[in-house]
Protein backbone atom coordinates (compact mmCIF):
# COMPACT_ATOMS: atom_id res chain seq x y z
CA UNK A 1 0.00 0.00 0.00
CA UNK A 2 1.46 3.69 -0.95
CA UNK A 3 0.91 6.04 1.75
CA UNK A 4 2.46 9.43 0.36
CA UNK A 5 4.37 12.14 3.08
CA UNK A 6 5.50 14.83 3.06
CA UNK A 7 8.98 15.92 2.85
CA UNK A 8 10.89 17.61 5.74
CA UNK A 9 10.28 20.84 6.07
CA UNK A 10 14.39 21.49 5.43
CA UNK A 11 14.31 19.75 2.35
CA UNK A 12 11.60 21.93 1.05
CA UNK A 13 12.50 25.18 1.78
CA UNK A 14 16.40 24.29 0.81
CA UNK A 15 14.49 22.95 -2.37
CA UNK A 16 16.54 19.80 -1.87
CA UNK A 17 13.18 17.32 -2.49
CA UNK A 18 15.57 15.00 -3.74
CA UNK A 19 18.82 15.22 -1.78
CA UNK A 20 19.89 11.98 -1.50
CA UNK A 21 17.19 10.23 -3.88
CA UNK A 22 17.90 7.96 -6.84
CA UNK A 23 15.76 7.10 -10.17
CA UNK A 24 14.86 3.22 -9.95
CA UNK A 25 12.93 1.54 -12.73
CA UNK A 26 10.90 -1.22 -11.76
CA UNK A 27 8.84 -2.88 -14.90
CA UNK A 28 8.97 -0.08 -16.95
CA UNK A 29 8.67 2.69 -14.36
CA UNK A 30 10.87 5.29 -12.74
CA UNK A 31 10.94 5.43 -9.09
CA UNK A 32 12.17 7.65 -6.90
CA UNK A 33 14.19 5.97 -4.26
CA UNK A 34 15.83 7.38 -1.29
CA UNK A 35 19.02 6.34 -0.50
CA UNK A 36 19.39 3.80 2.49
CA UNK A 37 21.28 6.54 4.29
CA UNK A 38 18.73 9.08 4.35
CA UNK A 39 15.76 6.15 4.82
CA UNK A 40 17.39 5.24 7.96
CA UNK A 41 17.32 8.87 9.52
CA UNK A 42 13.59 8.96 7.92
CA UNK A 43 12.82 6.27 9.39
CA UNK A 44 14.42 7.34 13.01
CA UNK A 45 12.58 10.69 12.38
CA UNK A 46 9.28 9.02 12.00
CA UNK A 47 9.30 5.60 13.00
CA UNK A 48 4.90 5.82 12.67
CA UNK A 49 5.86 5.97 9.07
CA UNK A 50 8.54 2.63 9.36
CA UNK A 51 5.35 -0.02 10.84
CA UNK A 52 6.01 1.48 14.19
CA UNK A 53 8.83 1.56 16.51
CA UNK A 54 9.03 -3.06 16.64
CA UNK A 55 9.24 -2.76 12.91
CA UNK A 56 11.33 0.14 12.26
CA UNK A 57 13.97 -1.38 14.86
CA UNK A 58 13.78 -4.81 13.19
CA UNK A 59 13.87 -3.70 9.94
CA UNK A 60 17.00 -1.30 10.57
CA UNK A 61 18.73 -3.68 12.78
CA UNK A 62 19.43 -5.97 9.21
CA UNK A 63 21.63 -3.00 7.69
CA UNK A 64 24.64 -4.46 7.27
CA UNK A 65 26.42 -1.37 6.29
CA UNK A 66 26.22 2.07 5.96
CA UNK A 67 27.70 5.11 4.53
CA UNK A 68 28.55 7.00 7.41
CA UNK A 69 29.75 10.18 5.26
CA UNK A 70 26.13 10.61 3.72
CA UNK A 71 24.47 9.66 6.67
CA UNK A 72 25.96 12.39 8.54
CA UNK A 73 25.67 14.87 5.48
CA UNK A 74 21.47 14.18 5.62
CA UNK A 75 21.67 14.58 9.52
CA UNK A 76 23.55 17.93 9.36
CA UNK A 77 21.24 19.17 6.39
CA UNK A 78 18.23 18.60 8.62
CA UNK A 79 19.98 20.65 11.51
CA UNK A 80 17.95 18.61 13.68
CA UNK A 81 19.99 17.74 17.33
CA UNK A 82 17.11 14.95 18.43
CA UNK A 83 17.72 13.54 15.05
CA UNK A 84 21.56 13.11 15.44
CA UNK A 85 20.61 11.88 19.13
CA UNK A 86 18.34 9.35 17.61
CA UNK A 87 20.72 8.12 15.16
CA UNK A 88 23.93 8.24 17.50
CA UNK A 89 21.77 5.44 19.42
CA UNK A 90 20.87 3.77 17.12
CA UNK A 91 24.21 3.29 15.47
CA UNK A 92 25.70 2.55 19.07
CA UNK A 93 23.07 -0.29 19.50
CA UNK A 94 24.31 -1.47 15.95
CA UNK A 95 28.19 -0.24 16.32
CA UNK A 96 29.24 -4.77 15.78
CA UNK A 97 27.32 -5.16 12.77
CA UNK A 98 27.94 -2.04 10.84
CA UNK A 99 31.57 -1.57 12.29
CA UNK A 100 31.04 1.56 14.24
CA UNK A 101 34.10 3.11 15.69
CA UNK A 102 33.63 4.36 19.13
CA UNK A 103 35.03 8.04 17.92
CA UNK A 104 32.41 8.63 15.28
CA UNK A 105 30.06 7.88 18.07
CA UNK A 106 31.62 10.63 20.19
CA UNK A 107 31.78 12.89 17.28
CA UNK A 108 28.46 12.62 16.80
CA UNK A 109 27.61 13.65 20.74
CA UNK A 110 28.29 16.74 19.79
CA UNK A 111 25.43 17.67 17.94
CA UNK A 112 22.91 15.92 20.27
CA UNK A 113 20.36 18.34 22.18
CA UNK A 114 21.32 20.27 25.38
CA UNK A 115 18.54 19.21 27.42
CA UNK A 116 16.88 15.30 27.10
CA UNK A 117 14.70 14.68 24.34
CA UNK A 118 11.60 12.04 23.75
CA UNK A 119 12.53 9.43 21.03
CA UNK A 120 9.63 10.49 19.61
CA UNK A 121 7.96 13.77 20.44
CA UNK A 122 4.36 12.87 19.99
CA UNK A 123 4.44 10.28 22.61
CA UNK A 124 5.90 11.59 25.53
CA UNK A 125 5.61 7.58 27.05
CA UNK A 126 7.71 6.11 30.19
CA UNK A 127 10.88 5.38 28.94
CA UNK A 128 14.58 5.03 29.30
CA UNK A 129 16.66 7.78 29.66
CA UNK A 130 20.28 7.34 27.96
CA UNK A 131 22.35 10.16 29.30
CA UNK A 132 25.31 9.90 26.26
CA UNK A 133 22.31 10.60 23.63
CA UNK A 134 20.39 13.11 25.61
CA UNK A 135 17.66 10.47 24.57
CA UNK A 136 14.38 9.08 26.57
CA UNK A 137 13.78 5.76 24.46
CA UNK A 138 10.30 3.90 24.93
CA UNK A 139 10.76 0.98 27.27
CA UNK A 140 9.87 -1.16 25.08
CA UNK A 141 11.69 -0.31 22.12
CA UNK A 142 14.76 -0.03 24.42
CA UNK A 143 14.48 -3.55 25.78
CA UNK A 144 13.06 -4.93 22.35
CA UNK A 145 10.36 -6.48 24.01
CA UNK A 146 8.99 -8.11 21.22
CA UNK A 147 11.91 -10.09 20.89
CA UNK A 148 11.40 -11.77 24.30
CA UNK A 149 9.06 -15.33 24.75
CA UNK A 150 5.92 -15.03 25.80
CA UNK A 151 5.75 -15.55 29.41
CA UNK A 152 2.22 -16.54 30.02
CA UNK A 153 2.27 -19.61 27.95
Amino acid sequence: EFSPKSFPKKLCTGKQENFLVKIENYQGLDLCVTSLERTVVDCLDKPNFAGGHEEMWRSLSMIQRLDLDKLFEYLTFLENSTLFAKTGFFLEQQKEVLGIDEDYLKFLQGFIPKKAHYFERTKREKGIYIKQWNLIVPEKMYHRLWEEPNESI
